[in-house]
């Protein structure tokens, strides 16, 4: 098979489109790289990242975040959580923010690479004044296409990526532009911006996450779930203290407090537990809105899991989720979910017929949008309920009542526009 020669500086002149279609991307299981760049110095190169020879990435501010920025033309970054040339597990997925280029001449890159003797291109995406051109190696040798792609000019663009067996899909902004079978698997991930002018400071990156994917986990093409594009909060707890309070999160009731959990931070709730982010008021969630979470599900424990998306600046449930952990039921593969809500109209309904596989013992997916007042829920990828004409919700609350010591756990959760 042949390989392609990473070029920093290629361009690409393809000529076979790929049509755009709505997002079905899914976040990956696990975690492995995250850098939202919060630790960091203005002024200092990005302490998560290495640099390509000649080239300089530095930490700037925008709009009062911290963000890295390409101050040379060319300039090639990859995460340092390499031990090896071979650091992407076998399948995966990639996400980031980055903000369009008001200069013409303004161009991002991203690559998939296999070191083999070098660092050979598995697949390169640019994007510029609204296009894409995507170069990939497939079984059957080297392949091209581009096309068009809906790019914010003034403002962050949200890429994600996902590869799960072969196929690779990627997102831009919540819609599909690239959807391929038979890509040649790669080990490692790099990108780079280019410019011709005077060094502008709008070729921004931000909210970079790698993560791996179970081979048990359901592809992207199954799940009809969009990840929200712009972080209202986000806590993967890393930075925390065992022991202590959480400290992005007001407790309701209870002492929830923070864990260690298969050598990582996790929150725990060991007892009857409240929680929810701690944010300037209790009417963050905008009228389009997603919420992920991940929660550990014990065999062992007898309690209730609760999340609530609850009215602005009251204490009323808009929208309650919950499933009981007695003592057996877990070893099912129906288990039995309880969701209920409130209407536009004001009627106050719920849905008992809803199920999901919860018999392995370890860690599952919880995801729900709300677009237009169309509430969907998720778990493990699987979408369970759907309804229309939902209530607004103001914000979000997750706990645990449970009927002894329990062993809940929390981790990564994400609340996005």
């Amino acid at each position: 098979m042949k390989t392609i020669k990473l070029i920093v500086t290629f361009a690409l002149l393809l000529v076979c489109s790929v049509a755009i279609a709505q997002s079905g991307f899914v976040r990956g299981d696990k975690v492995i790289f995250e850098d939202n760049l919060v630790n960091e110095t203005v002024g200092k190169s990005p302490t998560k990242w290495t640099t390509g020879g000649g080239g300089k990435a530095e930490i700037t501010q925008a709009n009062g975040e911290k963000v890295i920025w390409f101050p040379v033309s060319g300039t090639t970054i990859e995460a340092t959580l390499k031990t090896s040339n071979n650091y992407l597990p076998e399948n995966f997925t990639i996400e980031c923010d980055f903000t369009g280029s008001q200069d013409e001449h303004g161009e991002w890159s991203f690559s998939l690479n296999h070191p083999d003797g070098g660092e050979y291109q598995r697949m390169g995406i640019k994007f510029r004044n609204n296009r894409f051109n995507l170069l990939w190696a497939g079984k059957e040798g080297i392949k091209s296409s581009s096309g068009a792609v809906d790019l914010l000019r003034t403002g962050w663009n949200r890429l994600a990526l996902s590869y799960n067996n072969g196929d690779l899909q990627i997102f831009v902004n919540g819609k599909r532009i690239v959807n391929l079978s038979g890509v040649q698997p790669s080990q490692t991930f790099t990108l780079s911006a280019f410019y011709h002018k005077e060094a502008p400071k709008n070729l921004l990156l931000r909210n970079i996450r790698i993560c791996s994917i179970k081979s048990t986990m359901p592809t992207n093409t199954k799940s009809t779930f969009v990840s929200g594009s712009v972080i209202i909060f986000e806590d993967n707890f890393a930075n925390e203290k065992a022991e202590a309070a959480p400290s992005k999160w007001n407790m309701q009731m209870g002492k929830a407090k923070i864990a260690r959990l298969n050598n990582e931070n996790v929150l725990s709730f060991p007892e009857s537990d409240i929680i929810t982010p701690a944010m300037n008021s209790k009417n963050y969630l905008p009228d389009n809105y997603t919420i992920e979470l991940e929660f550990y599900a014990p065999k062992d424990k007898i309690g209730k899991l609760v999340f609530s998306l609850k009215e602005a600046n009251k204490d009323n449930d808009v929208t309650g989720i919950g499933w009981s952990n007695i003592v057996g039921s877990m070893s099912s593969k129906t288990t039995p979910i309880s969701i209920g809500w409130k209407t536009n109209f004001g009627e106050v309904l719920n849905n008992s017929n809803v199920f999901a596989d919860l018999s392995k013992e370890g860690w599952h997916r919880l995801a729900v949008s709300c677009n237009q007042g169309v509430l969907n829920v998720y778990i493990d990828g699987v979408n369970v309920h759907q309804v229309g004409n939902v209530a607004k919700a103001g914000w979000f609350s997750a706990g645990v009542l449970p009927m002894e010591k329990t062993g809940f756990y929390l981790r990564n959760v994400l609340i996005a526009k």
